[in-house]
């Protein structure tokens, strides 16, 4: 138990939880962002982002956290205290 990296067994669900809440709410995500872009660049830069991205641009970084999540979660369990 002495060997197990604490801070990578917390922070390794933390990134799970957060890729799959990206994963799930992505279409309400992706509109705040297009929002945002609107109101900080103007409409017409906010509508350019809007016709190029869809809600499945989300999807990477949410798969991408899950797969981190997961990594960190191993490192913690199995790479000696030393590696970190």
């Amino acid at each position: 138990m002495e060997d197990i990296f604490w801070p990578a067994l917390i922070m390794g669900p933390v990134m799970i939880v957060f890729g799959i809440v990206v994963i799930r709410f992505r279409k309400t995500l992706i509109s705040v962002i297009i929002e945002a872009q609107s109101v900080l660049f103007g409409r017409r830069v906010g509508q350019i982002f809007a016709d190029r991205t869809g809600s499945s641009a989300l999807l990477t970084p949410g798969v991408g956290a899950v797969v981190l999540g997961v990594v960190i979660i191993l490192m913690g369990l199995f790479l000696p205290r030393e590696m970190f």
